[in-house]
Formats: structure tokens, C-alpha cells, sequence
């Protein structure tokens, strides 16, 4: 991918093939390659990267552990995390599969910055989530003292990458009866950070006990609220399967969002009552 700073020929170059390939995608709903994708992509780069405009420093984070890496926040989505979403896209063989794969990608990038903010932005207890990020790559192998800072750093990261997502889905794959997509989205983040939220302040409460209310919580959490998590995830699932197909239905997730709230606050509450 090019950086800022590109000749004037090569925008204007972008400029056009772009087009074709808007035309290409929204009118006649054709498969488009990885260069026109990147033609695509460049002034979108631009576009995304103004959501940075209040949160400079966090662009110029470093890669690693605890930013003793080479690469900022900011190039880290250029080089690594951009490139790779283009080429998973581009590997899908129809139009139909391209913006499927598109929309879940965004939906993937949504899930982290939803960890981010049910974990109280990183700052909450470690043992009390990594559970969450020990699939990830080199996380497992981390110390808890790092993970803050890795989250903070993936979540920089995600929200681009989903801005980004979000903009090319607009502008390739979109159409008038997808108005409402960032309303989607918007939903299945809240909805994800609800359910990591519930399991997290959970875990934290039986890690911040003594080992006899710990284990109380530990029977309560196993039997009340576990069953409700798994029912969150597997709405969560569902509603995913439904955004990429283009088949969420907004009233329907409304009424089974509040069903669920309802479930959780009655979990809180005899909670609370049990002391």
C-alpha cells in the first residue's frame, strides 16, 4: 500500500481505477482483484486515519510488549493489518463473498475494541480476562503487566481497521437498503461488551475474594450466570451470520438484546441480595 505523500499521477491514477471498480462492485456486483482493491483502499486510508485527529498519541504508540518495538500504532494497521484485510477479501471468489468477508472482518475488529471497553480500557485485573486474548498470537506467552498495554495497542488498531471496514463496505458493497449498517454494527458492539463485561466483573469479584466467598461466587457464577453468557454468545453468532448476509433484523434484536439485559440484571440482583 502506498503512503501519504503520493505523486499527484498516481491519486489521479487511484482516482479512476477506483471508479471502475465502484461501478464495478455496486452496479454489476462483479469480484474485484487485490489491485483494485488497493486503488479503492488508498483515499479511504486517508478517510480513516482522520478518526486519529483527537487521539494523536495514541496513533504513535509502539509495537511490543511495552512499546519497545519499531513501529507505531498508525503504521502497524498500514503495514500489517490493512494489507491482510485486503488479501482475505480479495480471496473470496464472488462479489456476494467478498462483502460477506468484509462485514465480518468489521465485526471481528468491533469485538476487541468492545474488550477494550468492558475491561475498563485495559486498566481492569488480567487474571480476570486474558482468558479472552490467550488464543491470540505471542498473547499466551505474555505476562499479565503486559497485556494493558497490548490491548490498548489492538484496540487503536481495531478501531481503524473497523472504520476502514465500515467505509469500504460503503463503498463497494453497499446499497440504499443498507442505510442502517452502522446501526448494526453499533448493536452487536454494545451487545459484545455487555457479555464480556458480565464475565469479566465476575471473574474479578472471585479473584478479589477471600477462598470461602470465592468459591461461592464460583458455584453462582457456574450455575446462574454461565448459562446466561453462553446464551449471549450464541445470539452474538447468530446476529454476526445475519449482518454479513445482510439479514438482521433491527426489531427482532431489540427484543431479544432486552430480554437478555433483563436476564443479566436479575442475575446482579440476587446477587446483591445474597450479599
Amino acid at each position: 500500500m502506498s503512503k501519504e505523500g503520493d505523486p499527484l499521477g498516481q491519486r489521479a491514477a487511484d482516482f479512476l481505477v477506483g471508479l471502475k471498480a465502484k461501478l464495478k462492485a455496486r452496479l454489476f456486483r462483479r469480484r474485484l482483484t487485490r489491485s483494485e482493491l488497493e486503488s479503492v483502499a488508498r483515499p479511504l486510508m486517508r478517510v480513516t486515519e482522520r478518526v486519529l485527529a483527537e487521539k494523536e498519541s495514541f496513533s504513535q504508540l509502539m509495537d511490543g510488549p511495552l512499546g519497545e518495538g519499531n513501529r507505531t500504532a498508525r503504521e502497524t494497521w498500514r503495514t500489517v493489518f490493512l494489507p491482510n484485510l485486503l488479501a482475505l477479501i480479495a480471496e473470496e471468489r464472488t462479489w456476494k463473498r467478498q462483502r460477506e468477508k468484509c462485514l465480518s472482518r468489521a465485526l471481528e475488529e468491533f469485538e476487541w475494541r468492545a474488550v477494550y471497553t468492558a475491561t475498563d480500557q485495559g486498566t481492569a485485573s488480567p487474571r480476570a480476562w486474558r482468558h479472552i486474548v490467550d488464543g491470540t498470537a505471542d498473547w499466551g506467552e505474555r505476562p499479565d503487566e503486559h497485556l494493558g498495554y497490548l490491548l490498548t495497542f489492538r484496540w487503536i488498531v481495531a478501531t481503524l481497521t473497523s472504520v476502514f471496514a465500515t467505509v469500504l463496505a460503503n463503498a463497494l458493497f453497499a446499497s440504499a437498503w443498507d442505510a442502517r449498517q452502522p446501526e448494526e454494527f453499533q448493536a452487536y458492539e454494545t451487545l459484545y461488551e455487555e457479555r464480556v463485561s458480565l464475565d469479566v466483573q465476575m471473574r474479578a469479584k472471585i479473584i478479589e475474594t477471600d477462598e470461602v466467598v470465592g468459591a461461592f461466587l464460583s458455584a453462582f457464577k457456574a450455575e446462574r450466570v454461565d448459562p446466561i453468557l453462553e446464551e449471549m454468545t450464541d445470539y452474538l453468532r447468530a446476529v454476526a451470520v445475519d449482518i454479513t448476509r445482510r439479514k438482521f433484523k433491527p426489531k427482532a434484536a431489540l427484543a431479544k438484546y432486552k430480554e437478555l439485559m433483563a436476564k443479566r440484571e436479575a442475575v446482579a440482583a440476587e446477587l446483591r441480595a445474597a450479599g
